[in-house]
């Protein structure tokens, strides 16, 4: 059955009476589930029936997004906690 305002799997949107933004991380008809994470990384999971309520607003990404679901950077050697030596092998964990 189609649907007015369907969420979008890694759309944005904004409850404009709470000002609050969230993502859309999934989407399952099937299950009738679709789990949210908000800006500071908290989740929720709705039914479809609760999205249509509430009602959201699509929105741009935020510019200073980084949330629990974010991949670190493989090559980022700050997040991943260690240095790596001349010859490309991993030495002790990085300290500050």
């Amino acid at each position: 059955m189609p649907r007015d305002n369907e969420p979008i799997e890694n759309e944005w949107y904004e409850l404009a009476d709470r000002g609050q933004a969230f993502w859309v991380v999934s989407a399952d008809e099937d299950e009738d589930i679709i789990e949210i994470q908000y800006e500071d990384g908290s989740t929720e999971e709705l039914d479809f029936e609760a999205w249509e309520a509430l009602s959201p607003d699509p929105i741009e990404t935020p510019t200073d997004w980084a949330g629990a679901y974010d991949e670190l950077d493989e090559e980022d050697e700050f997040a991943q906690g260690r240095e790596e030596s001349e010859e490309g092998e991993w030495e002790e964990p990085f300290e500050e």
